[in-house]
Parts: structure tokens; sequence; C-alpha cells
């Protein structure tokens, strides 16, 4: 039996480890929800392990930033759908990255990113950072 879907809930994840078993035991996951518990760090173990995603939501992550974001698109290329919704430290920088890797990318949660501009995501349509 193979797992394809996983949601972590907030404060389930009090340490690398956990995460580090997810992304070990679940290689082939297809959709991730870690809303609320992970850091740029734990964002780029999951990419690494994890290159099947489809589905990712990091909404509402207070530690996650371009550093974390910018990785998924590298690892996940077949990435459909992301939320960052909340994710005050992401800007333009990491849909320039999104645009260029991952071509089947159809679904985006922007809300309440407020350096994500009009050019950030001009620049996710063309996959390139004007």
């Amino acid at each position: 039996m193979s797992l394809c879907q996983n949601t972590v809930r907030s404060g389930s994840l009090q340490s690398s480890h956990g995460l580090s078993r997810i992304a070990r035991n679940c290689s082939f996951l297809k959709e991730l929800n870690v809303d609320k518990c992970i850091s740029d760090k734990g964002i780029k173990y999951i990419a690494r392990r994890c290159c099947e995603l489809t589905v990712l939501s990091v909404a509402r992550c207070q530690k996650v930033s371009d550093k974390g974001i910018r990785f998924v698109p590298q690892k996940c290329t077949n990435l459909q759908s992301l939320n960052i919704a909340g994710c005050g430290r992401v800007s333009d920088k990491s849909l320039a990255s999104l645009g260029r890797y991952c071509h089947a990318l159809r679904d985006i949660n922007l809300e309440d990113v407020p350096d994500i501009t009009f050019y950030g995501i001009e620049s996710m349509v063309s996959g390139t950072l004007s």
C-alpha cells in the first residue's frame, strides 16, 4: 500500500524527525498539506525526497521564504497546485522559478502574500524575472 495524500496538523511536527520520516517513507506522495508547521529547511527536505508531489500547501507558514519555495519547482516539476497564502516572506523571486520549472502548475493561492506584485505574476507566466 502506498500513501498518496497526507495532512500534517499545526504543532504535530515537533522536530525534523517526523518530517524526515514522512519524506523518507512516502517518496511517492502526491499531495501534502503542512499548513502552519514547516520551515524552509523542511520544504527543501520534502522537495528532495517527494519529487512526485502534485499538490503542496504551506499556507500560513511564517518560517517559509523565497529560500524554501524556490527549491520546490526545481525538484517537484509535476506540481499542479501550490498554496502559499499568508507566507509573508515569499516574494516575486519565487514566482519566476515556479514559471520556469512547473509547467503543469494550474492553481496557486497567493492570498495575503504582500511582496507578490503584478510583475511577479507576469514573471511566473513567462518563466523569467523581469
